[in-house]
């Protein structure tokens, strides 16, 4: 999978995609409160932008260029990789994934550097889209393996 330009205004650059982040933003401030929160994928940083806009210390991680370089939290989004990550020992209070970790080479150790740098029993909540007739999606896993995963 390419995370280039056609893939962020395709898929995460419409107003809808806007009001998601906010629905989500909405949903961590009440269920955790204003944490330290690492957002892993985190796209063009949208997530993170409103988070730090309403007092989380909110941080993100990509991997694309693309979103590297047009992210609207700039100072707070550092590439890097799921499966190693660049934080010292439970650096977040929350550590937090939408629509990420399907596109992850290998979730078992992505898995553990969450469990490493956040503080939380609760790690990600994840959105999967659809992975149907998707042969970008590398890990179209039932519930049974991510919950052995995530064990």
């Amino acid at each position: 999978m390419i995370f280039d330009k056609k893939y962020y205004k395709d898929m995460f650059g419409t107003v809808h995609r806007h009001a998601f982040y906010e629905v989500i933003a909405d949903w961590l401030e009440k269920k955790y409160g204003k944490c330290k929160i690492l957002d892993i994928g985190t796209g063009c940083g949208y997530l993170v932008k409103i988070l730090r806009e309403r007092g989380f210390d909110a941080w993100g991680i990509e991997i694309s260029n693309y979103a590297l370089k047009n992210t609207c939290a700039k100072g707070y989004v550092l590439k890097a990789s799921v499966e190693d990550l660049p934080f010292k020992d439970k650096s977040f209070d929350l550590v937090h994934a939408i629509s990420a970790w399907e596109y992850v080479p290998d979730v078992k150790r992505a898995w553990k550097e969450c469990k490493r740098v956040g503080r939380m029993q609760e790690h990600s909540i994840n959105y999967l889209g659809s992975v149907k007739g998707e042969k970008d999606f590398l890990n179209a896993w039932t519930e049974e393996k991510w919950k052995k995963i995530m064990k």
